[in-house]
């Protein structure tokens, strides 16, 4: 038996006499080295966190955004396991070529959010809260984000709640389809 990696549990079966000398190979399967990047449609941002690589219903692979992946060759479903933008991508071919690149594009609108004084003046740009209602109906977020910077959003539904530091606002409900560039503006109530 030998498990010099993930990829590569391997065991050969042989039977020896007393006094045989045999030769026992192992046939390791060889593994390649992948960049895959995902990135917004339209702005072309990267996705700055880990993907997901998937075959027949199982999680097979991590893999890293900069750094890529050491997987077997072989057609995968490549996931984006964020709430705020789920995509998966099927069909994904690794080839037997050692250093390939895939750049995958997700399909998003992109939303600017705003801070505006009670008296309609802007305020700084600070931390925004936005949450998607999943496909459970539950809201969910996975992080802050940054207003006055396009945010890359995958179709949905949404909300945005401001930061209490700079005001009273409304949590302001919005939708997001493929192409769009909104602007959503959070003015303090002033109370």
């Amino acid at each position: 038996r030998a498990n010099p990696n993930d990829d590569n549990e391997l065991s050969v079966t042989a039977s020896l006499a007393d006094g045989d000398h045999e030769e026992l190979i192992f046939e390791m399967v060889q593994t390649v080295r992948a960049s895959i990047k995902m990135i917004s449609s339209g702005s072309h941002l990267d996705f700055r966190t880990n993907y997901e690589l998937w075959q027949d219903g199982e999680k097979k692979y991590d893999v890293h955004w900069s750094n890529g992946v050491q997987a077997l060759p072989g057609t995968y479903d490549l996931v984006l396991p964020k709430n705020l933008t789920p995509h998966t991508h099927g069909g994904l071919v690794l080839t037997s070529e050692d250093g390939q690149q895939h750049v995958i594009e997700v399909p998003v609108g992109h939303v600017t959010i705003r801070y505006q004084k009670a008296d309609g003046s802007p305020e700084r740009d600070e931390r925004v809260f936005v949450e998607r209602r999943n496909d459970e109906g539950r809201w969910v977020r996975d992080g802050v984000r940054r207003a006055g910077e396009a945010i890359p959003l995958v179709p949905g539904e949404y909300r945005v709640e401001g930061w209490k530091v700079l005001g009273n606002h409304d949590v302001v409900p919005f939708e997001v389809a493929v192409g769009d560039e909104k602007e959503i503006v959070l003015r303090d109530r002033g109370e």
